[in-house]
Parts: C-alpha cells; structure tokens; sequence
C-alpha cells in the first residue's frame, strides 16, 4: 500500500516512493495507492499499473459525489485500469 496524508504538506507523490512502488512491482507486489487521491493521481496510478486506487474524500466531499465517482470510474477504466 502506498499512501501519503491529504492533511498533511504532500501535494506529489514523493519521486522515491513511485519509484519504491515500481520495484515493488517489478517482484510481483500488487500497488494500491491511497491518500488524497485527486484526478491527476488516479491517472498517474492508473498508468503505473496499480491494482487497486482507493478514492474517499474527493467523492464524498465534492458538490456532487456522482458525479465525482464517475469521472473517476472513467479515468480508472481501460486495459490498464484498477478497480473501479
């Protein structure tokens, strides 16, 4: 599990932990990422092969959490995608 606090200062994903993440991968270990994970997160996730993307506050939070939830179904979607 990779994750960084959305309370705290990280708006990026720290280059080292990506690059933790992708050796990790590279021997087997499925990634979920977690933690203040917008739109641009998702992607990045998304095309970093991560199996699974855990989205809470920037659903239930937004004006309109339908909405909210589908953009992101549509950003995680395809062959390359996680969990919807």
């Amino acid at each position: 599990i990779v994750t960084r606090s959305r309370d705290g200062d990280q708006t990026v994903w720290a280059p080292e932990l990506l690059d933790e993440a992708a050796a990790l991968q590279a021997r087997g270990f499925a990634i979920t990422a977690t933690g203040g994970v917008g739109l641009e997160d998702a992607r990045l996730w998304r095309e970093r092969g991560a199996s699974t993307v855990i989205v809470g506050r920037a659903i239930t939070a937004a004006d309109d959490p339908a909405a909210a939830a589908s953009e992101f179904r549509s950003v995680l979607a395809g062959p390359t995608g996680v969990r919807a």
